[in-house]
């Protein structure tokens, strides 16, 4: 995986290979911040393709992303004020369109003590399931924000940590370490770099599912970029 910083660079450099002037527009924050764009676009398309050929094959729609927009972590299992046992990770998971599932969350896995329990998620409207957990190894998880938090009857049984593999996102205030799938590196780039050059032209062309191209004014992607910070 590359740094979405570096990535970015090197789009960057492209870009003024064939554009620069005394009075440079653009900037690295503005690459970087269209790489996360391309990077969120390509994941979501990657979301919907794969809940559909999954519901065509065995019926029904969930997904399993590739191995390589995955981030693996681990966690020590905390309990907050309120009795409630979680984790929080070190990124805020991706949040898909469409998805009640938390989706971009692909496995939680047991360790240490109690490491045999099975870790199942639930919907935030489904905390009736916890009392199903009665007398079994299930133990449920659901997702606020950037904590997963454990739920069961059999509180006692709490493993002592969890790994978790999960698909980051890319917030507004991108830090410049945030890595890019290899494989995705080239659609990213290419991606960007026709943006950029169609902003250069006076205008963006957004090519929709109905194949019809929305312009957009490029005073319009000014008023956008002068928005954007990132982490330094």
């Amino acid at each position: 995986m590359a740094a979405i910083g570096i990535l970015a660079q090197h789009i960057m450099d492209l870009y003024y290979q064939s554009f620069k002037s005394d009075d440079e527009f653009f900037e690295l924050l503005h690459f970087e911040y269209l790489a996360g764009v391309a990077y969120a676009k390509l994941l979501q398309n990657e979301y919907e393709n794969n809940y559909k050929l999954n519901l065509h094959e065995e019926g029904y729609g969930y997904v399993t992303l590739s191995q390589d927009w995955l981030r693996a972590e681990e966690h020590k299992i905390k309990k907050d004020a309120d009795g409630r046992y979680f984790i929080q990770l070190d990124m805020a998971p991706f949040s898909f369109l469409y998805d009640s599932q938390n989706s971009s969350i692909q496995d939680v896995i047991p360790l240490g003590q109690n490491s045999q329990k099975e870790f199942i998620r639930m919907g935030s409207q489904e905390r009736w399931k916890i009392k199903a957990s009665r007398g079994t190894r299930i133990i449920f998880w659901y997702l606020e924000k950037d904590k997963i938090y454990a739920a069961s009857e059999n509180t006692n049984g709490m493993p002592e940590r969890l790994k978790v593999l999960y698909v980051p996102a890319p917030e507004k205030d991108i830090s410049d370490d945030f890595t890019i799938p290899v494989t995705k590196e080239a659609d990213i780039i290419s991606w960007v770099l026709n943006i950029m050059f169609t902003a250069r032209q006076g205008t963006v062309v957004d090519m929709t599912n109905d194949a019809n191209p929305n312009k957009t004014l490029a005073t319009e992607i000014n008023n956008i970029f002068s928005q954007i910070k990132t982490k330094a």
